[in-house]
Order: C-alpha cells, then structure tokens, then sequence
C-alpha cells in the first residue's frame, strides 16, 4: 500500500523572554450621527412599560439604554425601570426631573425642560444635539414615549405602551398620536421633555477580530498564565503557549479568550478558570480602558465583574479573582464599582502559526532537556509514542485521514511546555484543481436535482460533473459544473449552497494503488462520508453523510471538449436543432453536455438568451442569419474590391436568369413569415 507522509513545524518555546509591553492609546468609538438625526438602534433596546403610569419611566430607560449602547458599552441590557427606579422615581409623585444614574463607574446625568409645543426644526435641533432621543411627555393623553429620530420631516419614536412596543415606529403611529389624531397635533400638544445632559461612559475596546496576545501587567514582568494543574495564576513572564491566549471577537463586541496551551476557555464567576465549552455570559469578556492600561471585564448575575490577581498582589502563584466586595470571605475581595482592577496591557507581539509539509520537526531549546511526541488519528487510535533528548525531526508514513500531533517539552525541574495541531493527509487524486464525476463504477454519479444530490444514470450532463478545487489545508471545495454551487453538509444532511465555509470543506481518502475513494467531512457531528441513503447504490439514492459508511466510489477525471464554431452549443461539430435545444434547457437551469460552450452558444455574442436559439434555429432551416453561425468563432468574411468599369462583363442570359433565381429565392426565404416560437 502506498502511504503519503505529513509535514509539521513546531516551535518548543521554554526560553526566558526579554518582556516587552504593547500598548495604545485606544479610545471607545463614537458613533457618527448623520444630520438628519437618524441613528442605528436595534429594536431590542425598546422595552414595554410595566404597569400604566409607568411610560415615563420605561421611556427614560430606553433613552439611558441608547446612550450606552452609542457608546459602545455592552452592559445597556441591564438598565430595565427597576434598575433606575431608586435614583429617576419619586414614588407617589412619579418622575424626577432632574437625577443621575450610575452603573459600574459609567455615569449618565438626565434633565427637564418644560415646554409649549415644539416645531419641527427645533424638535430635529434636540435630535441633533441627542441621537440616544429624547423622552416627550403631552399631559392631554397623557403619555410619554422617547422620540428616536428623523427622516425628512417625519419623526420616529419607542412607544412603551403595550402593543406599540418594541419597535422603532412612526411618530404618528403611536399611541399618543392615536388620541391626538396626527404628527403635528402631538408635536402641538408636547409640555415637556427630558434629555441626557451629560454623560461618562467607557466603552468596550476593539483590538481586532482574531489576535494571540499575553495578559500582562503594565509594570513588572508578570503575566497571566497556568500553574501545573491548569489554575489560572500569575508568574513570570516566559512567552510559554500557556501565557498565549486567542482573542476571538463576538457579535456584541466581547472577546472568547482560549488559552494556547490547553484549546479551552477563560471563564469565571468568582475565580478565573477554564472551561472546554463555549457558553454564558461569564464567557464573553469586554475589554475597557483602566488608567493607562485596559482592564478585562465580563457580565454575570446581574453584577459587572473584572479580571484582577488577589488583593491586587501580582507575585507568583496569585490566584485570579471575578468577584463582587464581600468581606472576610477568602479570597472574594474584587469589586466592579469602586475598587477598579489592576490593568492589564496585551502583548500583540506573538505569532502563533501552524504550518504543514511533510515531516514534523520543532525547534529544540536550550532550556528543554526531553521531548515525547505522540501522534492519533481520528477515531482514537494512538500511532506514535516517542521519547527523545537528542532529535528534533522524524518522517512518518501514514495513510489518508485525520490526525492530531502533539510534542511535549521538559525542562531540568519538571515543568513543561506543549504544542499541537490537527491536520489531515488527503489521497492523490492527480490534478490538484479537476472536474470530474463521483461514480459506484458501473452505470450511476452523484448529480443535483433541483438543490438535492442524489444518484442518477450517468449520461454526461453538467449536473454530473463536480469541479474540484484544492485549498492549503487539504480539503477540497467541490462545485457542481451546473448549479455552480457548493456540495456542503450539515451533520447528515448534503445539500448545495453558494456560501463557502466549514460545511464546504471536503476531503477525499482512500489507498493510493487503486481508483477507489471516498469524501469525508468534519463538523460537530464527528467524521462523515459521503454515502448514499442506507447504502444503496440504486438510481434515486439521495446522498448523505454518516459515521458508520465505508462506501468507497471513483472520483474520474472529466475530459471537456468545447467547440470553436458559431452555434456549435453541444461541441458535437455539427450545427442541429439540438444546439438550440442545449441553449434553451441552459437557460432554464436545466442540465445540459458537460461539453457545452457558452461562446459558441453566444451567436449574438452580446450575452445568452433566447434570441441565440432563435438564430441558431433560423440558420438550421435554412433562413438568413445576420450572424456567422457555422464559421469559427471571431472568422470575419474577407473585403473584395468593386470590379472596375473595363472589368465589367455582360452577365448572358442564363446567368442573368440564374441571378435573378437567386435573388427572388432570397427574397421569397426573407419575407416567409417569422415562427413565434421555437421548439
């Protein structure tokens, strides 16, 4: 059996690095406000009111919810009526007009104005001035709702009433516009309103989509890492894959932050720790600005929580704390309001990168005494164990598949150091980039049938045949030549898609004397092969992907061959009615010769439709043509002079008989009446 061998460089860092700190000056992003007022707020900031009498209050919630979220802080879900009721609510009287709302060390400052009517101008002024809106009270309804912004003279509101709610609507199309009667009457019959006067937010930084960084302290040479036994602990600054931590960037702004050396996540509610799975809140981190540093925070039972070593102590072996101010109680001694953490600057300097060829090799340190390295594929099985003080290279056979490799460094304590990667090993098939079609070697191909892939008789259409395309790591992109759309699977279900990603990556196995192979896919649901439904290789089969199939088929290269002659559509060298047939079923998505040209098929040569079968039928009964259908593609008819005078000759009789012939054939052929359609 012929084996392929893999390629893996890893670097086996135990060196002490001189420490050096990356830091910038990064400021939370403002958000631009158009002229027109017109701001971007997601309808899930509106909130419904909570009783009647409580539009008021649910308004000026909303209104404190937009401001954070303009400037970027992720924590606007937690402002609700009952969280700023204490500071914005007079109980028995309603309303405050003046008060200020605090929340984790950010600062928002609401004021009043009284007021009769307002204009249109003056209302888009106040817009303008406060894009988070203003909250406007009419004392006739009575009712307040928070106006959000303008398009023209049209106005927008966040109507807490219950069945306005929840969503950006017209001024006129809210409740206090339904008893007033129209936009003009509500502006007409405003008595107040109130505005954010002033505010102290911090937002969350972004430092990037995807980055590796280090968590370190902006004074000494400390950084945040794993002891032996995986607890999230401070000690000296080494550049070990354990201080390495993944920055991944979410939807909300946040980070997921995956240490290096274990592939698992930071989280925390009261100590930092690791988990395998992404989840929660508390798994989510946003990066603040902290003094001259950043501070890493996240979002639990209700109670911001930042990242900081015990009592702020950055010795070694400090245990990393997420909690709220409780006294006497070990180690739980962090608060997010008044006792800010300990910032932190990321190290931005490291590069951490997986490279495949075809022999494993890492670089020794002088710091490393040992090294093992064990290799397993897929299913569990491990291949290689091996121990070494002197090599830093080894060359494997190993057949198709998908690996995981992993080398292990010891130094003259103890302590170690670990790196891995996954890779998989694909069979040759050739031609790194082909088309060709996926057969059970007798009568039957996968092919696509209206967005299924099913198991069909093989007769050289389009929908048969699969463009290959080779990526970097292996796997292969497979397009079908008709739909011109992806062979994709999401857990056992295959299908077609145009968006290339995860469920697009293909690899294609088997042994390497034979033709025989198979495609195999990676997702949540483990390894899959491209089988059919229960087996059974039998026209109609839909194709699916499943664990348990050991189904082997040939992947045959396709030979294409396009003709170069003008309406030649189906490459066949003749000029039929089946050439205008090809064109029609390909302009109606149906499947047609893999040897199908679209330039000969092009005989208006402007772009496909119908008027090209029209042509190519006309020129096939024998009609005119004012294109040169027959010709090869770009032949153009040769000048011939005008004879001269003392050239010219008399035609006889006959030729004079024979010419006329021929013109009122022509003629008669041109004025035959056009067919209205075509078959």
């Amino acid at each position: 059996m012929l084996k392929r061998c893999l390629s893996l460089i890893i670097a086996v860092i135990m060196t002490i690095s001189v420490f050096t700190v990356f830091s910038a000056d990064i400021s939370a992003e403002k958000t631009e406000i158009a002229e027109s007022g017109a701001t971007s707020l997601p309808n899930s900031l509106f909130l419904q009111q909570s009783a009647s009498g409580m539009c008021t209050l649910s308004s000026i919630a909303m209104m404190l919810r937009a401001r954070m979220y303009l400037s970027g802080n992720s924590d606007w879900e937690r402002i609700t009526e009952s969280t700023i009721r204490s500071v914005a609510w007079m109980e028995g009287v309603g309303v405050r007009y003046s008060f200020t709302y605090t929340q984790d060390g950010n600062s928002m400052s609401v004021s009043h104005a009284n007021i009769s009517g307002i204009s249109v101008s003056g209302l888009k002024s106040l817009l303008n001035s406060h894009p988070e809106g203003i909250m406007l009270l009419c004392y006739d309804v009575p009712h307040a709702v928070l106006v959000t912004d303008y398009e023209g003279d049209t106005f927008y509101c966040a109507d807490p009433a219950n069945t306005y709610s929840g969503k950006r609507i017209k001024l006129a199309s809210s409740y206090t516009a339904s008893v007033l009667g129209s936009q003009s009457a509500v502006l007409n019959a405003a008595d107040a309103y109130w505005y954010v006067s002033s505010y102290s937010i911090t937002g969350n930084i972004n430092l990037g989509n995807d980055f590796y960084a280090v968590l370190a302290n902006s004074n000494n040479n400390k950084a945040i890492g794993l002891d032996p036994d995986w607890n999230v602990t401070v000690r000296d600054y080494q550049c070990n894959n354990d201080q390495i931590w993944h920055f991944i960037r979410q939807s909300d702004g946040g980070y997921r932050l995956i240490n290096v050396y274990t592939d698992i996540f930071l989280i925390g509610d009261n100590i930092a720790t690791l988990e395998p799975q992404a989840g929660p809140n508390n798994k989510t981190w946003y990066i603040r600005k902290i003094g001259s540093g950043y501070g890493l925070a996240h979002y639990s039972s209700g109670v911001t929580k930042y990242l900081r070593p015990y009592a702020n102590s950055w010795s070694n072996g400090t245990i990393l704390t997420l909690t709220t101010a409780q006294a006497n109680i070990n180690i739980n001694i962090i608060s997010g309001n008044s006792n800010k953490p300990q910032s932190f600057d990321f190290v931005t300097n490291i590069n951490y990168t997986h490279d495949n060829f075809l022999e494993i090799i890492w670089n020794k340190s002088k710091y490393a005494n040992d090294y093992t390295v064990n290799v397993w594929k897929d299913n569990g099985e491990h291949l290689v164990s091996t121990s070494t003080r002197e090599n830093s290279f080894y060359l494997y056979d190993l057949e198709t598949g998908y690996y995981g490799v992993y080398i292990k460094a010891y130094n003259a304590i103890g302590n170690s150091d670990k790196v891995g990667i996954h890779f998989h090993i694909t069979k040759d098939v050739g031609d790194k980039d082909f088309c060709g079609r996926i057969t059970d070697g007798s009568g039957l191909a996968a092919s696509y049938d209206v967005n299924s892939v099913i198991l069909d008789e093989y007769q050289g259409y389009d929908n048969q045949a699969w463009n290959f395309f080779f990526q970097t790591d292996g796997s292969y992109l497979i397009q079908n030549s008709g739909a011109l759309t992806y062979l994709a699977a999401d857990g056992e279900s295959v299908f077609l898609t145009d968006e290339i990603g995860e469920s697009t990556k293909w690899y294609i196995g088997g042994y390497e004397e034979d033709d025989w192979s198979y495609l195999y896919h990676i997702n949540s649901s483990g390894t899959l092969r491209l089988t059919p439904t229960d087996g059974l290789w039998e026209d109609g089969s839909a194709l699916t992907a499943d664990a348990e199939s050991w189904d082997f088929y040939q992947i045959q290269p396709l030979e294409f061959i396009l003709s170069d002659i003008l309406g030649d559509a189906d490459s066949d060298g003749a000029i039929t009615v089946m050439d205008a047939t090809a064109i029609q079923k390909r302009l109606a998505n149906l499947p047609v010769s893999i040897n199908f040209s679209a330039q000969a098929a092009d005989v208006t040569g402007d772009v496909l439709d119908i008027s090209d079968a029209s042509f190519v039928q006309k020129y096939v009964s024998k009609y005119a043509v004012p294109y040169l259908i027959g010709k090869p593609i770009g032949y153009v008819e040769p000048q011939t002079e005008a004879p001269t005078e003392e050239a010219t000759v008399t035609p006889t009789e006959a030729e004079t008989t024979a010419d006329e012939t021929q013109v009122n054939e022509t003629q008669a052929a041109e004025t035959q009446p056009e067919e209205t359609q075509y078959n």
